[in-house]
């Protein structure tokens, strides 16, 4: 090959646009060296698709330009052997024999688009500008999709290493406030039932946190079995009973006897508490109602979480399930709150091929309604 066919060299701190140029025209591989180069990209030429891809094999392209018609491996056989071996490197396909078969051809096999020649050469010039932007594009998402992988493995890792001494301290005071290490003062007893009920609060926030990141790097597991749903309501109503007392709200519940569904029991109480605890959070008077009913869809069970709470206004609805999310985000706000439970138990629902959908006014509470499936007739004898 020619001199002319090398590759011009650029300087460092300013690396252009690599292009690879194919084509088994030297007068054409020679005019594009020529005028890509004085364009500032980086230019190499191949003759055929067999030195393409040797090329490729020692140096990564940004962009590549294959003629369609060539000795040996035409440009189609080229571009998907590219795509097989450099998915990063976009393709553009160039050809005077034009047809809409070779076009659909071109680009079902990956190509990013098709130029039919002759062409101009500021349109070549858009095309190759126009196909890096998408493979910067391409490279961003790449790059973003490793870090949040990898800070989803560094949060999960955290909350391992913060839950494990966590533990160790709130089962210690358990043992002091129990008398295992002898009596303790009143007021000693005062501070320790202090450090219990924090560190639980704190033990909850690191679990939820692993939860979500479980959730979103979709590794949390089901365990679906069919349960009585009253029996569950009525655990999750026992849980939050002294929190709704300490509030003077009453909470009523009807589960529906004999209603059953097929679902993880332990998830489906998490979402339960959330909802249910949010009622009693954001109630100051009045009552907290939970209730469950076959739903519209045969299919369906009904679950509705009500309260006489502070409401929701319209606006703000679709704001509730993002992570992290306060409505109310000021540091004088009257309801303090991680924002992770109700993304979490949006989560969880759709992991369980469930749904959840909310009604509210200001002032006027509250109405979280989830569906989930109910017990199926297969799994009747498998569950628990």
């Amino acid at each position: 090959m020619k001199n002319t066919d090398a590759r011009i060299s650029r300087a460092p701190d300013h690396p252009a646009t690599k292009i690879l140029v194919i084509d088994d025209e030297p007068g054409l591989r020679q005019m594009l060296l020529f005028s890509l180069q004085k364009r500032g990209y980086d230019v190499t030429c191949a003759a055929s698709g067999t030195e393409a891809l040797a090329r490729a094999a020692e140096s990564s392209f940004d962009v590549a330009i294959c003629d369609i018609m060539m000795p040996g491996q035409n440009g189609i056989e080229v571009l998907t052997l590219f795509k097989e071996r450099y998915p990063a490197t976009e393709i553009i396909i160039a050809t005077g024999y034009a047809t809409l078969e070779t076009a659909i051809e071109a680009m079902k096999n990956g190509a990013f688009d098709y130029i039919t020649k002759p062409y101009r050469l500021s349109h070549l010039c858009a095309l190759l500008d126009k196909a890096m932007e998408h493979h910067r594009l391409i490279a961003k998402v790449d790059y973003l999709e490793e870090v949040n992988r990898l800070k989803t493995e560094f949060v999960s890792t955290m909350n391992h290493e913060l839950r494990t001494p966590l533990t160790s301290m709130t089962g210690y005071v358990e043992l002091l406030l129990r008398g295992a290490y002898g009596k303790i003062p009143e007021r000693a007893r005062e501070i320790l039932n202090r450090i219990e009920v924090n560190a639980g609060t704190l033990l909850g926030l690191i679990n939820n946190i692993l939860d979500l990141s479980k959730l979103s790097a979709e590794r949390m597991g089901l365990s679906p079995e069919t349960f009585a749903l009253e029996d569950l309501m009525k655990e999750v109503v026992e849980a939050l009973e002294p929190l709704a007392k300490s509030k003077k709200l009453k909470v009523r519940y009807d589960g529906h006897k004999g209603l059953a569904v097929y679902a993880d029991r332990t998830k489906l109480k998490q979402v339960m508490i959330n909802l249910m605890g949010n009622a009693v959070k954001f109630t100051l008077s009045g009552h907290v109602a939970m209730s469950a009913k076959k739903g519209a869809d045969p299919d369906d069970v009904e679950l509705r979480f009500e309260d006489t709470g502070i409401g929701i206004a319209a606006q703000d609805i679709p704001l509730l399930f993002q992570e992290f999310k306060q409505l109310d985000s000021s540091d004088t706000r009257a309801f303090k709150g991680s924002g992770l439970g109700l993304a979490i138990s949006k989560k969880l629902i759709t992991l369980m091929n469930g749904t959840i959908r909310v009604e509210s006014e200001p002032n006027k509470g509250s109405a979280f309604i989830v569906n989930v499936p109910i017990a199926r007739q297969d799994a009747q004898g498998h569950g628990g």
